[in-house]
């Protein structure tokens, strides 16, 4: 089972990201460009994206997506709102 997870750089994600793997299942690491890729599990996939700017295909040979995304506690509303909420929708929408 392939699990695409967004945020899986961040704290939530890292741990989600290492019970997956340990699971069994495949784990792959929706990040950013210029993303900290040291602090993912060794051997994890990565599929770069951008939750503003989802490409079609983000969750394409996904079996199941999880979201532990976040814009962090520095951003502004505005910024908040596209990753938090339109990215959640939109990374919802891909995945269907």
């Amino acid at each position: 089972m392939r699990i695409l997870i967004a945020g899986a750089t961040g704290l939530t994600g890292r741990a989600l990201t290492r019970k997956i793997q340990q699971s069994g299942r495949t784990p792959v690491a929706l990040v950013r460009e210029g993303s900290d890729l040291g602090v993912l599990p060794e051997g994890v996939e990565t599929r770069t994206a951008d939750l503003t700017n989802l490409p079609d295909d983000v969750a394409q040979d996904m079996d199941a997506v999880i979201f532990a995304a976040g814009s962090g506690g520095g951003t502004s509303d505005e910024m908040t709102d596209k990753i938090d909420r339109d990215g959640a929708i939109s990374l919802i929408e891909k995945a269907k």
